[in-house]
């Protein structure tokens, strides 16, 4: 039997979303329905780089970590406030995000989001998702148990 270093738990992102419209465009709501979450998890080794992905469909696909639970991926709405818009627009996300709370740092990267075309209906309404990626450093740093916090802006643009 695999004994565990302690369990950690991070719940996570609260993403603040600065969103810029263009042009005669009216104002753009985003609203967060669902936070994204690495969840509840266990370190198998300080030693080596511990990943967690949290893939599109909102599944989490971890390395060098167990008894992972509580995962999500970030869930939005978009009222462009436009009705018959069918306006197409881009999310940009960071390149890197760093996550600090009780222990090592770890870094969010890998931001994907879904669908790959974004399209508001004939009411101006969209909903988009956000995946990504944490990763430990890996170097023997340890992480205490508690809670990882971080807010960071995605860009919205028409």
């Amino acid at each position: 039997m695999m004994k565990l270093s302690s369990p950690h738990k991070l719940l996570l992102l609260t993403i603040a979303c600065f969103c810029f419209a263009s042009g005669a465009q009216a104002q753009v709501v985003v609203t967060q329905t669902q936070p994204m979450s690495f969840g509840t998890f266990a370190f198998v080794s300080f030693n080596s780089v511990l990943s967690v992905t949290i893939q599109a469909d909102g599944s989490a696909s971890p390395s060098n970590a167990t008894m992972i639970v509580g995962t999500s991926r970030g869930e939005f709405d978009l009222d462009a406030g436009i009705a018959n818009a069918n306006s197409f627009y881009t999310v940009t996300t960071p390149t890197d995000v760093p996550l600090t709370g009780p222990g090592g740092n770890f870094t969010i990267d890998n931001f994907v989001v879904q669908p790959a075309t974004l399209r508001t209906d004939a009411t101006g309404f969209d909903q988009f998702t956000l995946s990504a990626r944490l990763r430990s450093l890996g170097d023997g740093t340890e992480y205490g148990n508690g809670l990882y916090n971080q807010d960071f802006n995605i860009i919205i643009a028409f």
